[in-house]
């Protein structure tokens, strides 16, 4: 029986930027955001591995990268579901904007564009009654 994989956008890029919020460092490494939007395959059999004691005591870098699983279980879906603010170009037809570098109420993160719709959202939020 083929068993469905889990699936994500597969990012294949070297960041153009050192450092984000918080002056963080901003390295590449192999499969980067893959992690950020995830369907997941919760009966897929590599994934019986993923229990709480394991999750806790694994490095978040082993996690991220999804080092249990091989390439082949790991399928793909368009960027548009995880369009990389900053990182990528303007994109108003994507679906998830991800301000990976930092979000625009950040000081000099503005600049990376899609401000106008990140804005939007918060102020919506702000603005629902309790």
């Amino acid at each position: 029986m083929i068993r469905q994989k889990q699936c994500v956008v597969k990012h294949n890029y070297q960041t153009k930027h050192k450092t984000k919020y918080w002056n963080l460092p901003n390295e590449s490494y192999p499969r980067k955001n893959w992690s950020s939007v995830i369907v997941w395959n919760n009966s897929h059999p590599k994934n019986n591995i993923l229990t709480p004691r394991f999750i806790t005591m694994s490095l978040g870098k082993y996690l991220h990268r999804f080092s249990w699983l091989d390439d082949n279980d790991i399928g793909s879906v368009d960027t548009k579901w995880n369009w990389l603010v900053g990182e990528y170009g303007d994109n108003h037809k994507a679906s998830i904007l991800h301000y990976t570098l930092g979000a625009p109420c950040f000081n000099g993160f503005e600049k990376y564009g899609h401000n106008d719709i990140w804005f939007y959202y918060k102020n919506k939020a702000n603005n629902i009654k309790q």
